[in-house]
Parts: structure tokens; C-alpha cells; sequence
């Protein structure tokens, strides 16, 4: 049984491979089953000197914060009512729907289902899901002691290759991932309010349709000399913490609370398939669904500044998507529009490292 343990692992047979994506299927995980078959299909990478080091520098540490990159003035005063939403059958309603691996605790999605959704536990999975969204609320409208959520914030790191190079992905826990669905849902009119029509990420309804189709509107205008993409290296990781907590208070006060107690200290990740650990310390933290309206909050600033700095530039038809931008105009000003020297410095503040095509 060991030699046919050893001879059969890890190939890839057409039959072993009919069958996991028949079973990935049937499970509901339908991307997880196209990434099997498909070209997107990837492997885990073995944890070398070279993994553990090509990891560390995808995760900096924390940056200054640039002069001027701060938004002052008063901010806006959040009843705590519009967080009564958030209740037990909510909660119950984002854990049916929820999927995917387990984070650091080892408890995945199917298990947290049989825990909150199913008839087992009679009248405590009710209870339980009331005490979720209860922590929830809190969440949302209390400053809570970073260090008691050490464990909530965690997750597991996984180097998958690349082909070449290492992406790394990371597995939140997945009563974070209920939460931050949860909090979304609640949420949702208030970042898409705060971040569209030009950043189209934060929960609009078909956003990335829309920024495919708003390009293509600006590419076919018969005033359209030349369109500009640009694509943020690593960005995730490396917007400026510190500015981002700061001025989403005034971006989106509504969801401020819940990010500054999830993100003020650094998140701990695990590499999977070792003893290594690293942290989280800039950017947003891959696992967390309320990350994607963290960002793009984040980065209104900077679309607004790019598209108000000068006369020329103002001109340039902007789309983005996360860290994904576009620009379409007159060839003098969309060079203006890219060489401005405001835009550039807060680009760096953002990202660090842009590359055009």
C-alpha cells in the first residue's frame, strides 16, 4: 500500500483529473474547477530559501507617510443604528453562500455551514449567529484592543508558482470572510457612493463590465488619439497603511471603524507546509473581503488628484479597476496627464512602482 501511495502521488491522470473537477463541481466551486482544467491551473510551490525570500519582499514593511498625501477637515459623524443590519440571519445567509479553504484554524467553509446553517445543533446555531453579529456590530462601532484580534486577522500564506515567479495567495479565516461578507452587504451603497462612477470595484453591480465598456466607449470617441494602461506592481501590498486608515474616515466613514481595529496592527501569515511566518504590514491583507473596498476607497484620493491636477489632464477620461488604470484623451494630454508631477509623486505613494503599456 505505501509503494502504491508513493507510485500514485501527485500525478495528474485524465482520469483523477475528470473526477476532482466533477467533485469540485458538485461542491458549488466552480472557479476552483476551471482553474483545475484550465490554463489558469497552477501548482503549490515547494517552500524554498528562494520562496520564503521572493515572499518577504512581496510584503514590506511600512513606508512613510508622504507630505500632503493626509485629507484633513472635520469628519463626518456614523449613527450606530445603520449597523442593525448586520443579525443573525445575515450572518446565516453569507455563511451559506460562503466557500473555500480553511484559514489558519483549520475550520473551512463547509464546516462553519454545518455549524450555522444546519438542524444539528437545534437551537445554538441560531445563537451562535446572533454572538457573530453581535461581534460584528462591535466591530463596526468600537475601537477594540488590536491584540484580541490576533487571531481573527491571520491567515495562511500559499506560494503558488506563477509560471514563472511566485504569486503569493492568502487564506483568511473564514468567520473573517462571514463578517466582512456580512459588513459588505450593509454596506455596500455607502462604498460604491464613495468610489463611483470612476473606481468601479467596490461592489457596483458588474464593475469590471463596466470599466470593458466605458473603455471601449472612450477608445471608439472620434476625439481619442491615444489610450494609456497602467498597472500598479504589487499594489496590494504596498499601499501606505498608515495613509489609507486615515483618510478613509473621511472617504467612507462608514466602514472606517471596522478597517482601523482589522488592520491598525499587522496581520500574521502562515506559509503553508512549514514553520515560517511573516507579516502583513502594508497594503491590504489578501483573505479579507472587506479589502477590495479598503483599496479602492484608498485610492480615491490619488484618481482625484490625477484627474484634477492640471487643465490638460482633467481632460483625460479616467477607468479603474483595483490597482488597474485607464486613460483615453488627446496625445498631449494624456502624456501630461501621466507625466504631472503631483500625479506621479502620489502614484509613488500608492504603489511605488508603476509600469505603463
Amino acid at each position: 500500500m505505501e509503494i502504491q501511495r508513493r507510485l500514485t502521488k501527485g500525478k495528474k491522470t485524465e482520469e483523477n483529473k475528470e473526477k476532482v473537477f466533477v467533485r469540485l463541481m458538485l461542491q458549488g466551486k466552480v472557479s476552483n474547477a476551471m482553474r483545475w482544467i484550465g490554463s489558469q491551473a497552477t501548482s503549490v510551490l515547494d517552500v524554498t530559501p528562494y520562496v520564503v525570500k521572493t515572499l518577504q519582499e512581496k510584503h514590506p514593511p511600512p513606508a512613510p507617510v508622504g507630505k500632503g498625501s493626509l485629507l484633513l477637515g472635520a469628519k463626518q459623524n456614523v449613527e450606530d443604528v445603520i449597523y442593525e443590519n448586520i443579525d443573525g440571519d445575515l450572518i446565516e445567509l453569507c455563511a451559506r453562500k460562503m466557500s473555500g479553504s480553511a484559514g489558519p484554524s483549520g475550520l473551512d467553509a463547509d464546516g462553519w455551514k454545518r455549524i450555522l446553517c444546519s438542524k444539528q445543533f437545534s437551537s445554538k446555531s441560531k445563537q451562535l449567529a446572533e454572538n457573530i453579529a453581535a461581534m460584528a456590530r462591535k466591530l463596526c462601532t468600537k475601537n477594540v484592543i488590536p491584540e484580541h484580534l490576533e487571531a481573527y486577522t491571520a491567515c495562511r500564506l500559499i506560494p503558488l508558482d506563477k509560471k514563472p515567479g511566485v504569486r503569493p495567495v492568502g487564506i483568511g479565516e473564514v468567520l473573517r470572510r462571514i463578517i466582512g461578507k456580512a459588513i459588505s452587504r450593509v454596506l455596500q451603497s455607502d462604498m460604491v457612493g464613495a468610489t463611483a462612477p470612476i473606481q468601479v470595484c467596490a461592489g457596483l453591480p458588474g464593475g469590471v463590465e463596466a470599466a470593458v465598456h466605458g473603455l471601449r466607449r472612450i477608445f471608439n470617441d472620434d476625439e481619442t488619439e491615444a489610450i494609456i494602461l497602467v498597472d500598479a506592481d504589487n499594489a496590494f501590498n504596498r499601499l501606505n497603511r498608515t495613509a489609507a486608515l486615515h483618510n478613509i474616515q473621511f472617504i467612507c466613514p462608514e466602514i472606517a471603524t471596522y478597517l482601523i481595529n482589522t488592520y491598525r496592527n499587522p496581520a500574521r501569515l502562515f506559509i503553508s507546509n512549514s514553520d515560517k511566518e511573516l507579516l502583513s504590514e502594508e497594503g491590504v491583507t489578501q483573505g479579507d473581503n472587506c479589502a477590495m473596498g479598503k483599496y479602492s476607497c484608498s485610492l480615491m484620493p490619488l484618481v482625484q488628484t490625477v484627474a484634477q491636477s492640471t487643465s490638460d489632464a482633467s481632460k483625460v477620461k479616467q477607468v479603474w479597476y483595483e490597482d488597474d488604470a485607464a486613460g483615453g484623451g488627446k496625445l498631449d494630454e494624456v502624456l501630461r496627464w501621466w507625466e504631472n508631477r503631483a500625479s506621479v509623486w502620489l502614484l509613488s505613494q500608492a504603489s511605488q512602482n508603476m509600469a505603463h503599456c
